[in-house]
């Protein structure tokens, strides 16, 4: 019973990212799209805002 969980557990988590890399990424060329693009920007802006840095993009 213990082993029938683990192995569901691994499919939950294997199946998890899976659907993130979907959401995150272009179907047909596996490019990061806007969202993740937008969401890695965002962290940057705030990484700089506490570190009082610059931040330049390059597109």
């Amino acid at each position: 019973l213990v082993d029938a969980f683990s192995e569901m557990r691994k499919q939950i988590h294997h199946r998890q990212t899976a659907l993130e890399y979907q959401a995150l990424h272009d179907s047909l060329t596996g490019l990061a799209n806007r969202t993740l693009l937008l969401d890695r920007l965002q962290q940057g802006i705030q990484q700089c805002a506490r570190h009082q840095s610059a931040l330049s993009l390059l597109i």
